[in-house]
């Protein structure tokens, strides 16, 4: 197994093995019944997707959404060396302050290399090389 996917299976794993474990023990301090447990987890979940909505919304009013349509044309950097696979090269970059996966058909690209976007395939926005 690659560190790569330990790093994944352990960003899986952890958070909610972690929160099982300081939920128990808040339960304990605070010496509540599962029922008062389960009602204050869930008006805590309910609460941290309302400031997840509040900040995507304030996130699209400044321009800065990663799932806006409005990328085309826009510019970047490339933020990691694009490889060959197939036909294209495949890497990251970053338009408008969001880490996108992208392809480009311009051959490699090396990191903080300038690109423009000239369309998007579902999250994969496709680039090509400024200059």
């Amino acid at each position: 197994m690659s560190s790569r996917q330990l790093q994944l299976m352990a960003s899986l794993v952890l958070p909610p093995a972690v929160a099982l474990a300081g939920a128990f023990v808040l339960m304990q301090w605070l010496h509540l019944s599962l029922l008062e447990f389960l009602l204050l987890a869930v008006g805590f979940s309910v609460f941290g997707d309302l400031v997840g909505a509040w900040r995507n919304e304030r996130a699209i009013a400044r321009g800065q959404a990663a799932l806006c349509n409005d990328v085309h044309g826009r510019t970047g950097t490339v933020l990691e060396p694009f490889c060959r696979r197939g036909a294209h090269c495949h890497g990251q970059v970053r338009v408008s302050g969001a880490k996108w996966k992208a392809r480009s058909s311009d051959g490699d690209l090396e990191c903080g290399d300038r690109v423009v976007v000239r369309g998007r395939e579902g999250l994969v926005l496709v680039v090509e090389r400024i200059g």
